[in-house]
């Protein structure tokens, strides 16, 4: 995220639009990587002059935005081997000092104390203020890329202040939903929409649980297809932002998710393909379970036909207990393929819902064929 005061969003007739980077700000953003590298040796207060030069009043916002985006990766040093609060507690226990000669007096005290010269006395004193760290490390990025990462961060800084995030994915449903889980979110499921609560709603505005929405926004934008809206509310002004994939916006290639959770379910599919010749939707979309989610491991549809099928592996007994309950209230045509003899034999109970036993961790795929037919023809 960037600091609030470098959000680039221009506001008009309740609606929010950032002002995203493109092709036009290339020359900007290279410009921004120059003066990084060219300060490699350097103060920070030095490397700072530099960018201070390339800013104006319409484009110092995505300066500066580049620039932290570089600079989250950098390395800075203490431009002295002495420690510099040390040196300062020795040289301001001597009091204040009223003529050159007793500065110098004070100086040479401090030198033969800490075995230096007086140059580096003075170098040490405040080498540990932001502004004297010399920079050492910068990361390698191309203006394209720092562009794309840029505009994900504008995204992620409007989402950190909004009241709600409501978002739609044509995958990656389950990553999404353990992130939102894993970050104390909380969400409710509208169709098939996910609507998750903002800090600007809460008694108490807590600054961990924006960016707890803020980290959401990198799973969702992994999605092949995404669609995100955010509602704001400024002083008495509800203001409306929209993005989906369609639009042209610039955003990082992110690491790419293996399609499949486990090379059982990529085999399960490969073989229900091939052998019925049916159309096989991995994590096809969720389902709402009273106030919960459920998404089932895969879709099998045939025509207008259509089964789910859900494998349940090795599991603690609590998440066996909690799948049980969802799966009771479910009302869908559902076969599920269970390698726990007990969880078998208490869904084979649940009305409309079939169960097949894995034979010593294998899927029994004659006897998941016939049911599947089964199951095709009648729902």
């Amino acid at each position: 995220m960037l600091p609030k005061e470098l959000l680039d969003a221009k506001r008009s007739r309740g609606k929010i639009q950032l002002n995203f980077a493109n092709e036009e700000h290339l020359r900007l953003a290279k410009a921004v990587i120059i003066a990084f590298k060219s300060s490699l040796g350097q103060r920070y207060s030095e490397l700072q002059e530099k960018l201070r030069h390339l800013e104006t009043a319409s484009n110092y916002k995505k300066v500066r935005g580049f620039a932290k985006i570089i600079e989250r990766e950098c390395e800075f040093q203490v431009a002295t081997s002495l420690d510099p609060l040390s040196v300062r507690r020795f040289l301001f226990e001597r009091g204040y000092v009223t003529s050159e000669l007793e500065r110098i007096k004070v100086l040479s005290e401090a030198a033969q104390e800490f075995n230096t010269s007086i140059e580096e006395i003075e170098r040490a004193v405040f080498a540990d203020r932001e502004e004297e760290r010399v920079l050492v490390k910068i990361p390698e990025i191309s203006e394209e890329e720092l562009i794309k990462r840029y505009n994900l961060s504008l995204l992620q800084t409007l989402a950190f202040n909004a009241v709600r995030l409501t978002f739609r994915v044509s995958s990656n449903h389950k990553r999404i939903l353990r992130a939102i889980k894993r970050l104390g979110l909380m969400y409710e499921i509208q169709g098939d929409k996910i609507e998750i609560t903002g800090p600007a709603t809460l008694l108490k505005l807590t600054r961990k649980y924006g960016t707890s929405i803020a980290k959401v926004i990198p799973e969702i934008i992994r999605a092949k297809e995404w669609w995100i809206r955010l509602e704001l509310v400024e002083g008495k002004r509800l203001y409306i932002f929209e993005l989906s994939s369609e639009d042209d916006v610039e955003l990082p290639e992110l690491e790419k998710i293996e399609e499949y959770s486990s090379s059982l379910e990529r085999e399960f599919s490969a073989k229900i393909k091939r052998i019925l010749g049916v159309e096989v939707i991995y994590e096809p979309g969720i389902i709402k379970v009273g106030e919960s989610a459920y998404i089932p491991d895969f879709l099998i549809r045939k025509g207008d036909k259509e089964v789910y099928v859900e494998i349940v592996g090795f599991w603690t007994k609590d998440y066996l207990r909690r799948k049980l309950e969802k799966v009771t209230k479910l009302n869908i045509p559902l076969l599920l393929i269970v390698n726990d003899e007990l969880f078998a034999e208490k869904a084979m109970r649940i009305k409309g819902k079939d169960v097949i036993l894995m034979k010593k961790g294998k899927i029994p795929y004659k006897q998941v064929i016939m049911k599947l037919k089964e199951m095709l023809t009648k729902s």
